[in-house]
């Protein structure tokens, strides 16, 4: 490659640079700080501030209302009873490869919501 080509991978590599779009400069970050953590924690905030309020609405009102809410339930509900339930519990079958246990799949509910939408942030 020419010294004077741009490298097509200089935006996916990590650097401990933060480019801020519609700025057009760049903030450099602490050494053990880098361009993916920072994305990682803007991720955490931004799942904590939508799950959060979520699960407290629901808890307080049995009808979830409003366009937002509906269509965060809507997806947590299709993780819960589409991938979760029958994938660990076995979708009622005891011989259909989980465990037949009753609703095993609900102990690990928190954990799989928030590992889908840190995942789901994050990209």
């Amino acid at each position: 490659m020419a010294a004077h080509d741009h490298n097509p991978l200089s935006h996916v590599i990590d650097h401990y640079t933060l480019e801020i779009p519609g700025i057009g400069r760049e903030i450099h970050l602490p050494e053990p700080l880098s361009r993916f953590m920072v994305m990682e924690v803007f991720a955490a905030i931004l799942v904590a501030l939508i799950i959060i309020p979520l699960a407290r609405h629901v808890a307080r009102n049995k009808v979830t209302r409003g366009p937002f809410l509906n269509m965060f339930e809507a997806v947590i509900l299709f993780i819960r009873d589409g991938i979760a339930r029958p994938a660990i519990d076995g979708g009622g079958d005891s011989h259909a490869g989980g465990h037949g246990h009753g609703r095993t799949s609900d102990t690990f509910m928190p954990f799989l919501w928030t590992m889908f939408f840190f995942i789901l942030f994050c990209n």
